[in-house]
């Protein structure tokens, strides 16, 4: 999201109605999502939709501009 838009919670509305969404139209039981390490507020989003973290953290060269960059993981059961 272009920095102009960041702290309007724009963000977290769009994760809430994502799993708002998914509850409503899926039997999935749970979600694993992740967040860059050097960047917490993509962390505080998830958060605050009520995404717990793991403990782990996990390297994935296939994303952009992932290599080398460690990802936080968290889960939310639903």
């Amino acid at each position: 999201m272009a920095k102009p838009y960041w702290n309007k919670g724009i963000c977290t509305e769009a994760l809430r109605l994502m799993i708002s969404h998914i509850k409503e139209t899926t039997t999935i039981k749970s979600l694993i999502s992740g967040h860059f390490v050097d960047n917490p507020a993509s962390g505080r989003v998830m958060e605050k939709c009520g995404f717990i973290p793991t403990g782990e953290t996990v390297i994935d060269a296939s994303q952009y501009q992932g290599e080398g960059r460690p990802i936080r993981v968290l889960r939310l059961e639903l």
